[in-house]
């Protein structure tokens, strides 16, 4: 956090670094309660065939909390373009955009039940429809493709991602697209 690293370089108190670091952390509990709140009406509507409304999809989904990280990874142009293409969509063109990656993992998780290599035909399929899902915010190279795919498993926050409909999905996912990089881009 930038008010913890400026406490360290002496530019401000602690007790005032303390308390915007802890009035930071609890808004950021606020947007991950409503978070759990969405998901939770999600799952009761979903099991009892309800209609689902965009905004109670979308309550507490913050992307602007990866600016920095993705400024400093992929650069802030990156990071401008992603937002305002965030921010065109609709609300259905937001929840059909993440359905479809959540359909994509699933396909992967049930690939591994089924115990299909990342080279299969099938597998690369797949693989193939997680690279156009990502082309519609960027313009996918291998080395893009690839770093992705390792990403999903050196970073817990995206193997969770993949392993919450199977315990290793996210291997697959990464060899699997590893292999499509290296055949088709």
């Amino acid at each position: 956090m930038p008010a913890i690293a400026e406490v360290l370089a002496g530019q401000r108190d602690t007790s005032a670094a303390l308390r915007t670091h802890l009035a930071l952390l609890e808004q950021e509990r606020e947007r991950i309660g409503r978070q759990i709140a969405s998901v939770r009406t999600t799952l009761h509507k979903t099991q009892n065939g309800e209609e689902l409304m965009a905004d109670e999809v979308f309550d507490g989904f913050d992307h602007t909390v990866y600016e920095e990280e993705v400024t400093e990874r992929w650069g802030r142009d990156a990071y401008e373009k992603s937002d305002r293409w965030w921010r065109s969509l609709t609300d259905a063109q937001k929840k059909a955009f993440m359905d479809e990656q959540a359909g994509i993992a699933r396909d992967f998780a049930q690939a591994l039940q089924d115990g299909l290599a990342a080279g299969s035909d099938a597998v690369q399929e797949i693989a193939r429809r997680q690279v156009a899902w990502l082309s519609s915010t960027t313009t996918p190279t291998k080395e893009y493709v690839i770093g992705l795919g390792r990403m999903y498993v050196d970073d817990p926050r995206f193997t969770a991602n993949y392993d919450k409909h199977r315990a290793g999905t996210a291997v697959l996912v990464r060899d699997a697209m590893e292999i499509y990089a290296e055949r088709n881009l």
